[in-house]
């Protein structure tokens, strides 16, 4: 029994195939250099757009009629956004991402220190929320490149 002869079409598409898999293949490393083994810059923005959110909130919250409970849950929420982001940043951003969670840490830390009216530490929240703002920026210019494609 004689095979039949495969096709010029039907060899074209194996061809080009393989191809796509040489070109996949030879990019996975690079990828998962930059990102991690399975995270993708998609998630990296994804996730950096959801800290965003808690972020203004944060903002606008008028420090002169909060109290500190209010302040604390913005903080909370802000914190679990940044772990998020945190598991899906690329390593070669991790010291900026760990300075981002300090500055978190610290702005809770000055919430905290108050023990009750705002207005106790006020100066000290409004210069931690003064650093948590420039690190939002900092890393949002990081991940500008990779999100704006």
């Amino acid at each position: 029994m004689r095979r039949p002869a495969m096709r010029p079409r039907r060899v074209a598409g194996l061809v080009l195939a393989g191809a796509v898999l040489l070109v996949v293949a030879g990019c996975a490393p690079e990828v998962a250099e930059t990102y991690g083994a399975t995270m993708a810059p998609a998630q990296v923005c994804l996730d950096a757009a959801a800290v965003r959110v808690p972020f203004e909130t944060l903002q606008a919250i008028d420090l002169a009629t909060t109290d500190g409970g209010t302040l604390s849950a913005a903080i909370d929420d802000l914190a679990a956004a940044t772990s998020a982001l945190d598991d899906s940043l690329p390593p070669k951003l991790a010291p900026v991402m760990t300075a981002f969670e300090a500055e978190v840490e610290l702005l809770g830390a000055a919430v905290q220190a108050g023990d009750g009216p705002i207005d106790a530490n006020r100066a000290a929240i409004e210069a931690a929320m003064e650093a948590v703002a420039a690190k939002v920026s900092e890393l949002e210019g990081k991940l500008a490149a990779e999100c704006d494609r």
